[in-house]
């Protein structure tokens, strides 16, 4: 069994997973806050994954609870913050693309990770964890 720490992050997983449901968005609890929890450590900050487009959880979520966001368009992902300052990163699922010729950043498309290059250790959580919409 998970633990979810600082407790006021399970009032927020619980707003936030009622509120992609409302919207019918897939969402999953990923990277290191999955992993913090897992081993039973506190989390600052929370990320999740969706298939769907993130901007529509993060215009629903500030209407809730106020705060305010970030859209990263060009890598599908918003940055959220609550009126508390608590960090919400959700990104759409996405294929990375990096060029030849030295370019840092990838080149981004809406997709599911896939390739030599994707980082499989980061899906595994995604798939465990599901938060249920």
């Amino acid at each position: 069994m998970i633990s979810v720490k600082p407790k006021r992050a399970v009032k927020y997983l619980n707003l936030i997973s009622e509120t992609a449901r409302g919207l019918g968005i897939r969402l999953y609890a990923v990277g290191g806050c999955v992993r913090d929890w897992a081993i039973g450590l506190e989390s600052q900050d929370a990320d999740f994954l969706t298939v769907d487009e993130a901007a529509p959880l993060a215009e629903a979520l500030k209407e809730k609870l106020g705060g305010g966001f970030t859209v990263f368009r060009e890598f599908r992902t918003v940055r959220y913050f609550t009126s508390d300052g608590t960090r919400i990163d959700i990104a759409g699922s996405r294929k990375e693309n990096y060029p030849k010729g030295g370019r840092a950043l990838p080149v981004v498309a809406p997709g599911l990770f896939r390739g030599r290059r994707s980082r499989p250790q980061e899906i595994s959580p995604v798939i465990r964890l599901a938060v249920r919409a």
